[in-house]
């Protein structure tokens, strides 16, 4: 595996990387601003997995629906 900081990559690798990385931070933001990925109080484990479950789900169903709708 690459990383960022390896001197001996490529432009075209490192542009790879970083627009890898930020559709996932696009993912997480939109996940926190749109389906409450941060609002859930719970402290079990199950209950975490299964908000931040339905969390990323509600935001692939509306992306879905907005993709569908262009």
């Amino acid at each position: 595996m690459f990383q960022i900081t390896d001197i001996n990559q490529s432009a075209d690798e490192i542009y790879h990387f970083y627009k890898l990385r930020f559709q996932i931070e696009f993912i997480f933001r939109d996940a926190k601003q749109f389906t409450g990925l941060s609002d859930c109080q719970a402290r079990d484990v199950k209950k975490l997995d299964f908000h931040f479950n339905a969390s990323f789900t509600a935001l692939n169903i509306a992306k879905l629906d907005a993709h569908r709708q262009h």
